[in-house]
This record gives structure tokens, sequence and C-alpha cells, in this order.
């Protein structure tokens, strides 16, 4: 995900769900199949987020929008959705699955499906069809599988996970095997990184939901708070988030806009000026810090451009075999781009 570890994909069942537009109508379907957290209802949300409503009021995000969301039934500590990122290892993902036949073809698949999309973002930024396919893939399954945790609930959780009440109610979150898995140092520095990012995404998500008239409680994404097919946190949206459809929003469940966004990001970090397989990697870690990661997205994206090669050269030999008359003025009709 952009930019915090591995992929939602890689590390959790989901599903997707496209940016409501409606508070009321999705408020209402939530709130029949959201269940409360254990432990966190027994304390009550309030008193924990007294504090931060003021903090966004103070910080420029309208009163009455910020005290109607923290009002909703719906809005709760989500304590057991912080837990368990603080046990993940990146060395256990499963990022094989992304390598094997039938995903490479169905990568390929999506590559001819949103070919124009993916040329206009060449273009643009210099990205390789395949670099943003993978991306996309090892994401989120190609937008199959965008995340199923409510963004507000989990982005809030953070920003208020500095209370000792709250941490208190994540550690006890997690089993007594997790807690042997790993030091209490290491969970602590885990807990401390999501602290310190979590009220900068929730302020980021909110002022993003108001441009684009998006229901914050109704929008799911990952354990992390990543969003959309690319899986942008928040703060990335405003940075590099592009309307690939020209629809006037930046919607990352859909697709024009997933891989304009990708791609934006990766030029905005240098791409085009990255020569060689290393240098290329360097940038792809800024897109998602795992060595697994970035090793996966570049092997499948080789696997994508080496294919696209064997289809176009026999797609010329058959056409030189149709025509032999016709052989020199076909060879010279070069194939479209592949990278």
């Amino acid at each position: 995900m952009c930019c915090t570890g591995a992929s939602s994909f890689a590390k959790t069942d989901a599903r997707k769900l496209p940016f409501p537009r409606s508070l009321g109508m999705f408020a209402i379907a939530l709130g029949l199949i959201l269940s409360p957290s254990p432990g966190a209802d027994a304390l009550g949300a309030s008193p924990f987020f007294a504090k931060l409503q003021e903090r966004l009021v103070a910080d420029g995000l309208e009163a009455q929008f910020v005290q109607t969301l923290y009002d909703n039934p719906l809005v709760k500590l989500e304590p057991e959705i912080l837990a368990a990122n603080l046990k993940r290892s990146e060395a256990v993902l499963n990022y094989d699955q992304f390598l094997t036949p039938t995903a490479v073809g169905r990568a390929a698949r999506y590559v001819e499906q949103h070919r124009s999309a993916l040329e206009g973002a060449q273009r643009r930024n210099g990205v390789p069809p395949g670099v943003i396919v993978a991306i996309l893939m090892v994401e989120t399954s190609l937008g199959e599988q965008t995340g199923r945790f409510p963004i507000f609930n989990v982005l809030s959780t953070m920003a208020v996970g500095d209370d000792p009440q709250v941490q208190t109610l994540v550690l006890e979150s997690l089993s007594p095997e997790d807690r042997k898995q790993q030091t209490d140092e290491v969970i602590s520095q885990r807990l401390e990184r999501r602290i310190a990012r979590g009220y900068q995404e929730l302020k980021a998500f909110l002022e993003y939901a108001r441009r684009n008239q998006v229901d914050p409680l109704a929008v799911r994404g990952s354990s992390e708070g990543a969003i959309g097919i690319p899986q942008f946190l928040p703060s990335n949206i405003g940075l590099y988030g592009k309307d690939g459809d020209g629809d006037g929003t930046v919607d990352l469940f859909k697709h024009d806009d997933a891989i304009a966004s990708v791609a934006s990001f990766l030029d905005m970090h240098q791409w085009r000026q990255a020569h060689g397989a290393k240098a290329k990697k360097r940038v792809l870690l800024h897109y998602n810090r795992s060595k697994y990661y970035v090793d996966t997205v570049y092997a499948l994206a080789k696997r994508l451009k080496n294919r696209a090669v064997a289809e176009n050269g026999s797609q010329q030999r058959r056409a030189e075999a149709a025509s032999p008359g016709q052989a020199e003025s076909i060879s010279a009709i070069p194939p479209s781009p592949q990278h």
C-alpha cells in the first residue's frame, strides 16, 4: 500500500466498496452489518474522541461536520484492528501467488482491458503499463479486494492511540501467543509509528471526503487506513491522486483514476530518472517499504513485458505468413509500446 507495508490483498480477505456519496442511506445500511468491538463499547467511544474532535475543529474542519460524524453510533474505537497490524510479519505473506501463470494471465488481460488509460498514463508520466498493473495486482488483486475495515474508525483509533487506556485495549486484543512472538519493545515501536501518523491521515481523509462529497462512514479500506484500488493513504491522495477519467473528482475505486494516480506517484518519485533494476526498485520502495513487495512487483512487471513482446512477435509472424508480399512494410510498423 502507499505507503506503509504489505498490501491488503496479500495479507487478508477483503471486499470492494465504491466511494458512497450519501451519508444517510449508507450509514443506515452499515449499521445493520457492523457489530460492536468487544471492549471498546464497554468504555464508550465519546470520552476518547472528545479532544480529537476539538483538535479537528481547531485545525479548520467544520464543527457541525465533525460533531455529526462522531455522534453517529457507527463510530467507535477499533482496538482489535490496530492490534492485528502489530502482529503482522512481512516474511510470511504469500507473495508467490502473484507470479503464478494464472495471476500473470489475469494481469495481462487487465492491460488489454485498460490499455487506453495505461498508455495515457505512460505518455504523461513515463511509467510502463506493466509496472502500474503489477502494483494494482499485488495491492488489491486489480481492485477485487480493496479492504473491509471502516476507515474512519481505524484512523480515529490511531489518532487517539496515545491515550494509555486505548493502548491497554490494543494490547489486550493481542493473544498470549501473539505477545510471545515479539518483544514488548517491538510491539510498542509498531504502535508508536501508527499513532504518529494517525491524526494527519484522519484529517487528510476528512478533508478529501468533504472535497469529493464522499461519506466518511461508508468508506472501507485496509487495516492501515489505505484506500481504493491502489491503496493510497489519505495524505497521499491530495499529493498524487489524479482524475483519470475526467469527471472532476479523484475516486480511487475507479480504475482510470487508480491507474493515473499510481503513475503520478511513481513519476513524482523520479521513476523516469531511475535507470536499471536497482534504481527502479528504490523508487518502488517509496510505494511500499517491503523488499518482498518490491521484488514481486518488479518480477510481475517483467513477466508482463516478456509476455507482451512474445505476443507482438507472434502476431507479426502470422501477419507476414498471411501476406508474404507485405512482410517488409508490416515489419516496419512498430508495435504498441511495451515496457
